[in-house]
């Protein structure tokens, strides 16, 4: 059974501990993970501990209870909140109900009456489970996704963002009607509207833009349904289509096909369409760049003509010798290094090899080409402010280069220098965290006497989310922000403490505590005895 997480927050030490130590909670379907004292503690233990219901007092030192609530409902509007108050206002109950708690309690805490509430919360955060693990709604808001999923998953196959093990299971999950071609081209439409002075000229479609995609992929489906496997979606250039190709009768049969969609688009619709058509593929992963030649075919009918199908190979002649680290891929290469595993990494570098070994050029060529890349990946280092140093050595660049001299010998220097690269980049986020925790332990040790001092301020110091530096000061320090200024604030007491006869309200205010009671209260909690009685003991071992 699952136990639901629960949080108390009350400054005073007796009422915690006595709702704490007089419910059943795990009888009532819960688990207590934790209190807190005040609502700045409370906030950090949210973050980290993810509780289900906090039950909060409203009046507490640093942040309230309605404060504290306004936080948790921005940042986990899944959790639900349980005030008790020993203020019977009107103004206080209303508040809290704007801010989505769910009940509000008077003090002195009843046990009777809060394992009711309890109870009937258990219920409702039961029944929210079950409505969301409900299996048959779930298939029937996955049936009304599936056209959506099945959109974005065709466009991230055309786009190039899939590997090969994604690509076959979007082609069963989505059962594509093309997943058997042994080989798939891909076209892609372009639309362009009529410029006609007349309004009353003008078809009715032409004032409806948006439905005009819909209207010539229509004309696509009823053109191609029957005889070929196909499938039709958007994406931002236009109407695409991925159809299956079992032969080259089949190629030419398609070609015809899209030519009479872009007649019967000019005089059904009164539309100039162009159809771009990419060369057939026979691996899937290779589906991408039909859909970039197509996309390239396109931005020929300035010249061959529009309101037809232009094919990528009539327009195109092969380059052959033609060898370029284009940006595309230097884009990849970039990611790769930036973001990527050991293994990716590698992944790139050996396609870009893989690309120069294809490539029938001169040997000039595969060093102009590697210099691209090693170009790029100094540009990175340089970007990033990394020792070159020791990614390269101090050895002058163009011995290295003039090293080079066999493609597996580039290949190996090209990988080892990203790899560098991909580990200093690491050892630096590594080094900026630790010295974000650095300049926090100083701004809290220059400020800790200002009463105000809170996680807030020194957020806004550092430029940093709150919910980052409480994660992150946690992991660094084994310590909440809380702790550690309390820490900080009660060993500078202890130390006035011996060194001074100020009065204890006089060591509070130093300290950073306006309530000489609180400061008491948090000393003795720490210490084990009162300030006060501290100092005397104190005096008297220097007398």
């Amino acid at each position: 059974m699952y136990l639901y997480k629960i949080l108390i927050v009350d400054d005073e030490e007796e009422v915690r501990s006595s709702i704490m130590r007089k419910m059943q909670w795990e009888q009532l379907g819960y688990q207590l993970v934790g209190d807190a004292e005040n609502g700045e503690d409370a906030l950090e233990k949210v973050r980290v501990l993810e509780p289900d219901l906090v039950l909060t007092d409203i009046k507490m030192p640093y942040m309230d209870g309605l404060t504290l609530t306004k936080y948790i409902k921005e940042e986990r509007n899944s959790t639900e909140i349980v005030i008790f108050s020993g203020f019977d206002d009107f103004e206080y109950a209303q508040k809290a109900i704007k801010l989505g708690v769910i009940e509000y309690i008077l003090k002195p805490v009843n046990v009777v009456e809060l394992t009711e509430i309890l109870k009937k919360l258990k219920l409702k955060m039961d029944e929210r489970i079950a409505e969301k693990r409900n299996i048959q709604a779930l298939r029937l808001d996955y049936q009304r996704m599936l056209p959506v999923l099945k959109e974005h998953f065709l466009g991230d196959l055309v786009q190039g963002r899939l590997n090969h093990i994604a690509i076959l299971e979007g082609f069963n999950r989505f059962n594509l009607c093309v997943k058997d071609g042994p080989s798939w081209i891909v076209a892609t439409t372009h639309i362009e509207l009529p410029m006609i002075e007349q309004d009353e000229q003008r078809l009715n479609l032409h004032d409806e833009v948006d439905l005009i995609p819909l209207s010539v992929e229509q004309i696509i489906c009823e053109k191609l349904m029957g005889d070929f496997q196909f499938e039709t979606f958007g994406t931002a250039t236009g109407t695409c289509i991925l159809c299956a190709i079992h032969t080259k009768q089949e190629m030419e049969r398609v070609m015809n096909k899209l030519n009479q969609v872009c007649l019967e688009c000019k005089k059904i619709l009164e539309l100039n369409v162009t159809i771009g058509l990419g060369k057939a593929y026979t691996k899937q992963e290779l589906i991408k760049d039909s859909y970039d030649e197509a996309k390239s075919a396109i931005g020929y009918r300035a010249t061959i003509g529009s309101g037809m199908v232009i094919y990528i190979s009539d327009v195109e002649v092969m380059h052959v010798g033609v060898l370029r680290f284009d940006e595309q891929s230097e884009g990849k290469l970039i990611h790769a290094i930036k973001f990527g595993e050991r293994e990716e990494i590698i992944e790139v570098i050996e396609s870009l090899m893989h690309k120069m070994k294809a490539a029938k050029v001169h040997t000039n060529q595969h060093q102009v080409y590697v210099m691209a890349i090693i170009h790029a990946m100094m540009e990175m280092a340089q970007k990033y402010e990394l020792d070159t140093n020791q990614i390269w050595g101090k050895e002058d660049y163009f011995k290295v280069m003039g090293r080079l001299l066999t493609i597996q010998s580039m290949q190996n220097f090209i990988i080892n220098s990203a790899l560098s690269i991909h580990e200093n980049l690491h050892k630096e986020r590594y080094d900026t965290m630790k010295q974000l925790i650095v300049e926090a332990k100083k701004y809290i040790t220059e400020h800790f006497t200002n009463p105000d001092l809170s996680v807030e301020m020194v957020c806004e110091h550092l430029h940093i989310s709150q919910a980052y530096f409480s994660t992150l000061f946690k992991k660094e320090t084994g310590q909440t922000y809380i702790s550690y200024l309390t820490e900080l604030r009660l060993n500078k007491a202890i130390e006035l403490l011996n060194k001074t006869e100020d009065k204890t309200y006089i060591i509070a205010n130093k300290v950073g505590y306006t309530e000489p009671n609180y400061f008491s209260y948090v000393f003795k909690k720490n210490f084990g005895i009162a300030p006060s009685r501290y100092q005397r003991r104190a005096n008297s071992n220097r007398g």
